[in-house]
């Protein structure tokens, strides 16, 4: 089910952030089947199946990708993070934003 992979990941990109130094931060990129990407800045899901991400493409557009869960390749890079600036968070859909489908 989507929840299940959208919690997995939610946990592999905390676990990553936890060994990042002080000037380090990462970035979360979605690899689409294209071979175009998306800078990630917030996960979702729809069960049964479906992974949603909110980011950036390559051109500077805001998106959203809408991608069955067997089918999402994310990678983790450590990137040199600016003096000043604040590390870039990830958003995750909770369990209760989930809606439940109609009932007939």
């Amino acid at each position: 089910m989507a929840d299940w992979y959208h919690e997995r990941l939610e946990l592999h990109i905390q676990e990553f952030r936890k060994n990042l130094s002080d000037d380090e931060d990462m970035s979360v990129t979605v690899v689409l089947n294209d071979g175009k990407s998306v800078t990630a800045a917030w996960f979702g899901y729809h069960n049964p199946n479906m992974i949603t991400v909110d980011g950036i493409d390559e051109r500077g557009n805001e998106v959203e990708v809408l991608l069955p869960h067997t089918n999402i390749q994310v990678v983790l890079a450590k990137t040199k993070k600016e003096k000043a600036a604040a590390r870039r968070p990830i958003g995750f859909q909770t369990r209760e934003q989930e809606s439940e489908p109609p009932s007939s």
